[in-house]
């Protein structure tokens, strides 16, 4: 079988092409892809609603890209198939799936565009599950759970048995989730607490929205020598960029993450092991969010604690209730994408 070629539309939020790369690891779980990657970025004056109409008017898909994203359209790669993910990506997987007269799969929440725009939307919100052309999955993530390691044991830890290493994911303020200065002293706090206590270690990456003063303090507790070190590993965004995760998961029993980021407590689940998002103080959520991370407790796969409520030994009782995910969550979305677009895994 020729590879299928596809063309991924980046924008510069790893949250969201991470999600388009999941889906990419999938199809590779069947078949060779050959991929090219496009970074683009969305005219500010010509918003999604607008570009939906123009579409809908007759507008072709090379004018939009040019129009839109100031791509050549004749400048393409062919491809079979086009993907993106994020809401500044839509115009542009339209136009050039109409140019390129290719397949189209999207990420995310689809707004102002026809339905038929698109061949398929892979969502994480069960609301939507009977949207025409769409398809409800855990957040996909490229990262393969086998090159992290066998899955852990449901209720592998807990007050008596508790995890060596714990993987320490750090975001920031976003939304409708503000970190004020008294979350990040609980949060260094439950650090220096499960180390002293349990004997506990961390292997902590940043993120892009992690505030500078808390990246700092983070490379003090790192650089301290000998026994006094709860931070064995520290990945600071800042100097390493995005796609660290993968490193953080192989090191790691355990998973804590910051509550703002529902990609990056994804990411966490799918590389089977368990998951307790710390819930800054200033929080709330959308439904549809909302609605996501109630399933992801449902599940057991992980739960969410109050950031600054929680003890060392709440934390590790929490963590008893978990039941990490087993299977392989590309394998798994690779069956649903091939039982919603059989043509692409065909000659």
């Amino acid at each position: 079988m020729p590879p299928l070629r596809i063309l991924h539309l980046k924008d510069h939020r790893p949250g969201h092409y991470h999600l388009a790369e999941g889906v990419i690891a999938a199809i590779a779980r069947r078949r060779t892809v050959a991929v090219n990657a496009l970074q683009i970025s969305r005219a500010r004056w010509f918003p999604n609603r607008l570009m939906a109409s123009a579409i809908a008017a007759g507008l072709p898909g090379r004018a939009l890209l040019r129009t839109g994203f100031g791509v050549a359209a004749a400048d393409l790669v062919e491809s079979d198939l086009v993907i993106a993910a994020g809401g500044d990506t839509m115009g542009a997987l339209v136009g050039s799936a109409r140019h390129l007269r290719a397949r189209a799969i999207y990420c995310g929440t689809w707004k102002h565009f026809a339905t038929s725009d698109v061949d398929l939307v892979v969502t994480s919100y069960d609301s939507h599950a009977e949207r025409p052309r769409h398809l409800v999955a855990l957040k996909p993530s490229g990262i393969d759970p086998d090159a992290i390691g066998p899955p852990i044991a449901p209720a592998a830890f807990n007050v008596e048995r508790p995890p060596a290493a714990i993987g320490l994911l750090i975001g920031g303020d976003s939304g409708l989730f503000t970190y004020a200065r008294e979350d990040w002293d609980a949060l260094f706090a439950l650090i220096e607490d499960l180390h002293a206590g349990y004997a506990c270690r961390f292997v902590v990456s940043t993120s892009r929205r992690t505030p500078a003063p808390v990246g700092d303090r983070l490379q003090a507790l790192a650089n301290r020598a000998g026994e006094t070190t709860s931070i064995t590993t520290l990945i600071d965004y800042r100097t390493a960029g995005p796609g660290t995760l993968p490193q953080v998961f192989r090191a790691s029993d355990a998973i804590l993450c910051t509550a703002d980021s529902s990609s990056m407590i994804s990411e966490a689940i799918s590389a089977r092991r368990p998951v307790l998002g710390l819930v800054p103080q200033d929080n709330a959520f959308k439904p549809e969010e909302a609605a996501y991370r109630a399933m992801m407790e449902t599940r057991h796969w992980c739960r969410f604690v109050p950031l600054r409520a929680v003890t060392p030994d709440a934390l590790l009782q929490a963590l008893e209730t978990l039941s990490p995910m087993q299977e392989h969550h590309l394998d798994a979305l690779a069956q649903r994408l091939a039982e919603r677009l059989p043509t692409l895994f065909e000659n």
